[in-house]
């Protein structure tokens, strides 16, 4: 065991990183999130200049990591599958 991994194990049983996994996991979900938004917003201008390869790659390789894209009259929805 390292200096490092003690400290943290010992700051966990004093009650100093309390909550901490549930903190990270929340900003890491926000994080997530943004990102997919990210990439439906690039690929909604890929289809905006009909760049349909680049579309098709980016709903693919979303999909390749569970996540599925749907294109509603509202604009692009996502959904872990």
């Amino acid at each position: 065991m390292n200096f490092a991994h003690l400290l943290v194990e010992l700051g966990r049983v004093l009650g100093f990183f309390s909550n901490l996994e549930e903190k990270l996991k929340s900003s890491l979900d926000d994080v997530s999130e943004e990102l997919v938004q990210l990439l439906i917003n690039c690929r909604i201008e890929f289809k905006k200049i009909s760049n349909w390869e680049m579309a098709d790659k980016i709903r693919n390789d979303l999909q390749k990591i569970g996540i599925q894209l749907k294109d509603t009259p509202d604009g692009t929805v996502w959904e872990l599958i």
